[in-house]
């Protein structure tokens, strides 16, 4: 379900309000204001507080004439700093926007950072964005929220990511210089062995020690990597074990897998279309009590691969 968004303004900032409204609906959220969803018959005045308590965020938008004139808009402004109150710090709620120079002189806007929808109304819009789909701070850290990402914003981070990911750094033996090397210019191609036992060990201690015991079993069928992802999904299996001893190529290996999925291999995998690959390097896993919806976006948000 898409946010909800209300957004207040003055009657003769209308025209600002329903660019905003449209802008934000083509982004993929439920934007709210009065002109577009107070149906005929309904109290302004009783439904107007009842959908902004019930939004997830609030827009003000404020301007030099706005703020020189009494109106509801100044009442909607204190409901939604009251309200803004029962957060915990960190929750971004009520986003405050300029339509021009305006100066409020509102005592509890102080400690908020303003967006500007002037002189460049795209640079404005960009950062309402980035603050409506960052709900809480964690550790210091912004969390996105994934489900409102755009189709652009995803485009981006597959680009980035295959960018990023195309590339490892490798040290010389000898003169320890540092270089940059192709994934595909060190990429090995490897099988996969089906684990088609009906009883036996339930792991491994090893590569070698997985292959003595496939062996022995008469299990260990060899398939080419494309056909393991389909084996799988007919066997009823959640996924797979890439096995080997340190150094091997584990880790080139999912990289050069996650750069088949970006560049159009997901169905030749037997994957959904819609899937979205992701690298998670777990070393950088620092809180092991939380599970990995608190560690994936994260990694998606990061410096390199910052889709916004």
């Amino acid at each position: 379900m898409s946010k909800r968004i209300f957004i207040s303004y003055a009657t003769e900032d209308l025209e600002d309000a329903e660019r905003l409204y449209g802008a934000l609906e083509s982004e993929g959220f439920s934007p709210w204001m009065d002109r577009q969803d107070l149906l005929a018959g309904q109290s302004w005045k009783t439904e107007i507080p009842k959908v902004l308590r019930n939004s997830e965020q609030v827009i003000v938008l404020l301007s030099s004439r706005s703020l020189s004139k009494r109106g509801y808009v100044q009442k909607e402004l204190r409901m939604a700093l009251d309200i803004l109150d029962e957060f915990p710090p960190g929750r971004i709620f009520l986003v405050p926007v300029k339509l021009d120079r305006c100066k409020p002189e509102i005592d509890r806007l102080a400690g908020l950072h303003w967006v500007e929808l002037f002189p460049s109304w795209e640079k404005g819009f960009a950062a309402i964005l980035r603050a409506l789909r960052h709900g809480i701070i964690e550790d210091g850290i912004e969390r996105p929220s994934l489900d409102l990402v755009s189709e652009s914003e995803l485009r981006k981070y597959c680009q980035k990511a295959a960018a990023f990911h195309e590339k490892i750094d490798m040290v010389g033996f000898r003169t320890r210089v540092r270089a940059r090397i192709g994934v595909d210019e060190i990429y090995i191609p490897l099988d996969a062995v089906i684990d088609d036992r009906a009883t036996g060990k339930g792991c491994f201690l090893d590569a070698e020690d997985a292959a003595r015991c496939l062996e022995k079993t008469g299990a260990g069928t060899q398939i080419s990597l494309p056909d393991a992802f389909l084996t799988s999904e007919r066997l009823g299996r959640r996924g797979m074990a890439i096995l080997g001893d340190p150094g091997s190529g584990k880790t080139t290996h999912l990289k050069r897998l996650m750069l088949w999925c970006l560049n159009g291999g997901l169905s030749r995998l037997g994957l959904a279309e819609d899937l979205l690959p992701v690298f998670l390097p777990l070393r950088e896993l620092r809180d092991t009590s939380k599970d990995l919806s608190h560690f994936i976006p994260r990694v998606i948000c990061s410096k390199p691969l910052a889709c916004y």
